[in-house]
């Protein structure tokens, strides 16, 4: 529809020009050699002549600058993209609805996709489409073993006029949004969730107590957290009457994470990253893989 307005300002604008010329160059009709067997009319012809007048191509100058301004006051906005409007005079709204709307003339419309795919894998297999990438996600859990993470993530832009305006003028494009604050928080919660967990806990069933962690985090700020050394040790003899004397036979070490919990509210403490700061949401994760050093496994068999 507005391709269909353009066109029809330009004809309007063609045909003012042709108006305008033209109403130079008309002569008034005369007959000419009156009264005689010669006697013929001269001159642009009346119909002609009343089209190439100064008032007709000043109508037709009038309509074209009136399309060309409802041209630029009139957008379409697609499903699944949100707009940020400038106003002429610098002030600022937000369009979230899909379809055509008016605003005043000369008026600035951006468009946001609401949606946004960062991938954490191989590179060279992504798609254009996914707007932040990164590699693998080096990571290490608690007792000091470390994996490679592949993940697949999706925020949706907030549905709010003020926190959405505020990330258009804080980050000026979805490519700074992704690769300046997504892709970084991403890799940061992926390497701070790791370090909840032992790798043996990973292994013996906490993978979707890891992925739910890392979802959490995302969305509502990092956990605080205190780390717990727990020694294990045991003896060659059992006689705890001989205590003293007993030899040590292993000392073996292990680390558990606990949540610390705020006395007040009675719930874990946070602390905000960029995400839920700026009221991004986060719409999905998905945990491709974790690939634990394979040292690591040679060790196990």
């Amino acid at each position: 529809m507005i391709g269909i307005i353009t066109v029809a300002a330009i004809i309007l604008l063609i045909g003012f020009l042709i108006t305008f010329i033209g109403s130079f160059l008309v002569v008034p009709e005369h007959t000419d050699r009156p009264g005689t067997p010669y006697e013929s009319i001269k001159g642009t012809p009346k119909v002609l002549a009343n089209i190439l007048t100064k008032k007709v191509g000043a109508l037709l100058f009038i309509c074209s600058i009136g399309l060309f301004a409802l041209q630029s006051s009139l957008y379409y906005a697609e499903r699944g993209v949100y707009y940020e409007i400038i106003y002429p005079n610098g002030t600022k709204a937000a369009e979230f609805e899909e379809g055509y709307h008016l605003v005043v003339p000369f008026t600035r419309v951006n468009s946001w996709t609401a949606n946004i795919d960062v991938k954490a894998g191989d590179l060279e297999t992504m798609s254009d489409e996914v707007e932040g990438k990164l590699g693998t996600i080096a990571v290490t859990f608690v007792d000091q073993v470390g994996a490679d993470v592949s993940a697949t993530y999706r925020f949706t832009l907030p549905r709010d006029e003020v926190k959405f305006l505020s990330l258009c003028v804080k980050y000026r494009s979805i490519e700074n949004l992704a690769e300046n604050t997504l892709v970084p928080t991403v890799e940061e919660q992926a390497k701070l969730t790791s370090k909840m967990y032992s790798v043996q806990d990973y292994i013996s069933g906490s993978a979707q107590a890891f992925r739910q962690t890392f979802d959490e985090q995302l969305k509502g700020g990092t956990f605080v957290v205190s780390r717990i050394t727990n020694r294990d040790t045991t003896y060659v003899s059992n006689d705890i009457q001989k205590n003293k004397d007993r030899q040590i036979r292993d000392i073996s070490i292990s680390y558990s994470v606990e949540k610390v919990i705020d006395p007040k509210t009675k719930l874990p403490k946070r602390i905000q990253n960029e995400i839920s700061a700026s009221g991004i949401i986060v719409s999905q994760v998905i945990i491709n893989s974790v690939s634990i050093d394979p040292e690591y496994k040679k060790r196990l068999i």
